[in-house]
């Protein structure tokens, strides 16, 4: 999501690469609402980005990405992706912050229906409160087309997220999100939940041995995060999210939580 920081240790002024591993697990992959399957993954990832110096005012930022993911159970999710992300960031007060920041990624799913090329916009702006405490607000459009239909997306969200830096090695941070948009659900060959109309893109998933439409949906998550800083390079990250999906087909509860190490250079 656009509203979490990157990393604990991400420093101004300067150009970086980050490389990190990571493992979760999340207990709903196929946003079901009557037969969620979770499952497990791994993966890594590698990021370039930009920041400006602590005294630039008006300056551009930038952000490049290849990772990827492998699922442990439902191995067509398994995916691999690539992003771009320039931008700029503005500094109307010492203590605010704003940035836009168009981006463009790249898919590749071994489910090849799910590969998509994604783009849109995000915004925030974050408040200094004191030295320990920031909050922020944030806005994102994404369009993303699948080469299936039922996967394709048009999607706005709302963020707000509050957080700490406890020490200059730990931080924490707790969100919310709102979102509203297009998203496949997970149907059965015979519904058991609202009704399926016509032009819902359905078709069968063998992925999920069940049948997939789209819908429009409301999604609300709420995010944790806490971040160490072990060294200048190492740092690690653990992230939980709760998010409930909302549709005519029923709601939909899905729990995420992920464990991540990297060092940056």
């Amino acid at each position: 999501m656009p509203w979490l920081l990157a990393s604990p240790v991400a420093r101004a002024g300067e150009t970086s690469w980050e490389t990190s591993a990571h493992v979760g697990f999340d207990s709903n992959v196929n946003l079901s609402a009557g037969d969620p399957q979770g499952d497990a993954y791994f993966g890594a990832s590698a990021v370039f980005q930009r920041e400006p110096p602590h005294e630039s005012r008006f300056d551009w930022i930038f952000a490049a990405s290849l990772g990827g993911s492998q699922y442990a159970e439902t191995d067509d999710l398994s995916y691999a992706t690539l992003g771009l992300s320039p931008g700029l960031s503005f500094v109307p007060h010492y203590l605010w912050t704003v940035r836009v920041s168009p981006f463009v990624e790249a898919k590749a799913v071994r489910d090849a229906d799910q590969t998509a090329l994604s783009f849109g916009i995000a915004a925030s702006m974050e408040e200094r409160i004191g030295s320990r405490w920031y909050a922020g607000q944030s806005y994102a459009y994404t369009e993303s087309r699948a080469d299936a239909d039922t996967y394709s997306f048009s999607e706005h969200l709302l963020g707000l997220f509050l957080g700490a830096d406890w020490t200059q090695a730990l931080s924490s941070e707790v969100g919310y999100a709102y979102s509203r948009g297009d998203s496949f659900r997970t149907v059965g060959t015979t519904s058991t939940g609202g009704p399926v109309r016509r032009g819902r893109h359905r078709r069968y998933s063998e992925t999920f041995g069940a049948d997939v439409v789209r819908e429009k949906v409301d999604r609300h998550a709420a995010v944790v995060r806490f971040g160490i800083g072990w060294t200048r390079s190492l740092f690690s990250l653990v992230f939980y999210e709760f998010a409930v999906v909302k549709g005519d087909l029923g709601s939909a509860e899905g729990h995420r939580a992920c464990f991540e190490i990297g060092l940056r250079f």
